[in-house]
């Protein structure tokens, strides 16, 4: 339900795009950048914990503006097109 929430929140207010809201065609692609973010995020999150052995907080922290500019950067360029 957040997924949808968000993909209906971002078309409205953030990206604007000219076509009306479309789930058959934009939805999986939505879906699709927010899992692979969220891949990232836990794979990056490990190597930092296990390799530095950083706090997992501090870590996820450091992540966070990396897993931002993909998510804005996916839907921007794929997946609201």
């Amino acid at each position: 339900m957040g997924l949808l929430y968000t993909y209906i929140i971002n078309f409205i207010y953030v990206f604007k795009p000219d076509k009306k809201l479309e789930f058959k065609k934009r939805l999986w692609k939505y879906a699709t950048i927010y899992i692979l973010s969220y891949i990232i995020n836990i794979l990056l999150l490990k190597f930092i914990v296990g390799y530095y052995m950083i706090n997992p907080l501090l870590a996820q922290l450091t992540i966070i503006p990396l897993v931002i500019i993909i998510n804005y950067s996916g839907i921007k360029l794929w997946a609201m097109k």
